[in-house]
Formats: C-alpha cells, structure tokens, sequence
C-alpha cells in the first residue's frame, strides 16, 4: 500500500500502534495494587476493543477490524483538520488531541551517532 500511494505522490500518514492505543485511551499499562505492569497479547487487545465499545459503541470480535476502526477514526478526524475550518468544535478528547497534533507535527528524529570501528 505505501509503495502505491509513493509512486502515486500521494501524502498519508502513518500512525505508530502506540498511536492508535493512545487515542482510545489505552497507555499499555495496568495498575494492579500499587503496581504497574505493562498490558501483555491479548490482554492489550482486549483493553482496545473495551475502549473502542465504550467510546464509539463499535464492537467487533476481530481485533484488526477495531484497530481499522480507530485508523478510520484517525483519518476522519484528521481530514476534518486539515479542511475544516470549524474543526475546533468538533468533540476530540485531550489525549486524542496530542495524538493529532503529533501525527500533524511528528518530533525530529534523533541522529545517531558513527561508532568508530
């Protein structure tokens, strides 16, 4: 798909899967009696498919038809962005909001430093 939309000049952007969690609101993280721990397979599955019902009333047993989903959402919202100018009334939560603005405003990449040989 991404060689098709370069070899057509076409613009997309790609959110990171961390990206996707986050703007339903799930961090990958779990707290269970004054403990962290990160959201393992299906577990963090599970807590996207949660979100995803609880924010959109959307449901589906495939977890990659709720992860498509979510990108649809992304996408919506983006476009809305970009070509609307009264896209501030639309109802985006603060946590969608960051991840808008950091597909729109992607942090510089680090550079890596040679390592002499």
């Amino acid at each position: 798909m991404r060689m098709m939309l370069e070899a057509r000049g076409i613009k997309y952007y790609e959110p990171a899967p961390d990206q996707v969690k986050k703007f339903v609101g799930v961090s990958g993280w779990i707290e269970e009696s004054g403990k962290k721990r990160r959201l393992q397979g299906k577990e963090k599955k599970d807590a996207v498919k949660t979100a995803v019902r609880e924010l959109y009333t959307f449901c589906h047993p495939s977890d990659n038809v709720n992860d498509a989903f979510v990108l649809a959402q992304i996408a919506r919202h983006l476009y809305i962005m970009q070509n609307s100018p009264v896209w501030q009334d639309m109802n985006v939560l603060d946590y969608q909001a960051e991840v808008l603005n950091t597909i729109l405003n992607p942090p510089e990449k680090k550079k890596r430093k040679k390592v002499a040989k």
